[in-house]
């Protein structure tokens, strides 16, 4: 009995390591989730953020890409606009030119008369 007794002792030893290594685990396990949980709530938060910048952005780059074109149209404006000035500058100093050179030969005209 004395054996029998010492061996349900070092049984009953090793049930209460096994008992406490469980508990150990379990209390592990249960941190660990805790903590995944965590995470898991800041991660969302940052994806969150992360959309609201990215919604922004695009916003941001939509007006840019319209300002751009609206430039664009008035830059082009501007550039006919100006050639045609350019145009009607240059066909008056060809009949300023002419009209010079008439009044210089009715001048001569003039003094030989």
């Amino acid at each position: 009995f004395r054996a029998l007794d010492k061996d349900g002792l070092d049984l009953a030893a090793s049930n209460e390591k096994v008992v406490l290594s469980a508990k150990q685990v379990m209390s592990n396990i249960q941190s660990t989730n805790y903590r995944l949980s965590e995470k898991a709530t800041l991660l969302r938060s940052n994806d969150a953020r992360a959309s609201e910048a990215m919604a922004t952005t695009m916003k941001v780059l939509e007006e840019v890409v319209a300002s751009s074109k609206s430039h664009q149209q008035l830059t082009n404006d501007f550039s006919s606009k100006s050639l045609v000035l350019i145009t009607d500058i240059k066909q008056l100093d060809t009949d300023s030119m002419e009209i010079s050179e008439k009044i210089a030969q009715e001048g001569k005209i003039c003094m030989t008369s």
